[in-house]
């Protein structure tokens, strides 16, 4: 019976210590510059366990988004938190509801470095019309292992989005008829307002001048 209460005792409070573990995937927001449409990205994780070898996840790209890939498969390289010496190469692949699956693990149960910061770097394309959308981050997994393969953990972290954006989202679209408006090309060249087309300007109306497009 002693044997019993000790062993529950001990599985409980296991239960405890990974239930006050921390394990969390996220990518901060970003945008595009102008005239650009790749970009590496990072995709980071916070742990409180520093025992973290190996993670997955499944990476949802907006419309207009993907991940840059070749006959090889997606470009996602290993993060600043570990090296080619301690984890194998991402290893993607495409699911069948438009996922890209990224698993990434070291067989000989080293651990990221650190408890915050980079894990995998992709990169990412937009297309030329794409103007926002939102990356997301489903079926997250992470393992922790001490090295001798004991007490091995998985942890389940929640989803996560990260707005992305193109270098005009967040410019006015107005109307060409604007009273006492100036209307300027990114070169500073004028453009008289009859003459203007679809584009980006520099728009000075008294002494405020701001990026508008035209549609």
């Amino acid at each position: 019976m002693k044997v019993l209460k000790l062993t529950l005792c001990v599985v409980a409070m296991m239960m405890a210590m990974t239930s006050k573990a921390q394990v969390s995937f996220y990518i901060d927001d970003f945008h595009f510059d102008e005239g650009v449409y790749e970009k590496e990205v990072a995709i980071c994780m916070i742990n409180e366990p520093s025992n973290i070898t190996g993670i997955q996840m499944d990476i949802y790209m907006p419309e207009g988004l993907s991940i840059l890939s070749d006959e090889i498969g997606y470009f996602i390289d290993l993060g600043s938190r570990t090296s080619s010496r301690k984890h194998d190469s991402p290893q993607s692949a495409l699911q069948a509801d438009g996922a890209v699956r990224v698993v990434c693990a070291s067989p000989k149960l080293y651990p990221f470095a650190g408890n915050d910061g980079d894990i995998l770097i992709i990169t990412v394309v937009a297309d030329k019309n794409f103007r926002s959308g939102t990356i997301k981050l489903k079926n997250c997994v992470a393992t922790g292992a001490n090295t001798d393969g004991s007490n091995i953990v998985q942890y389940k972290p929640a989803d996560y989005e990260a707005s992305v954006m193109d270098y005009i989202t967040d410019i006015e679209e107005i109307a060409t008829d604007d009273e006492n408006a100036e209307y300027y090309t990114l070169q500073g060249v004028k453009i008289e307002t009859e003459n203007l087309s679809q584009g980006v300007y520099i728009k000075k109306q008294g002494s405020k001048s701001q990026k508008v497009i035209i549609k």
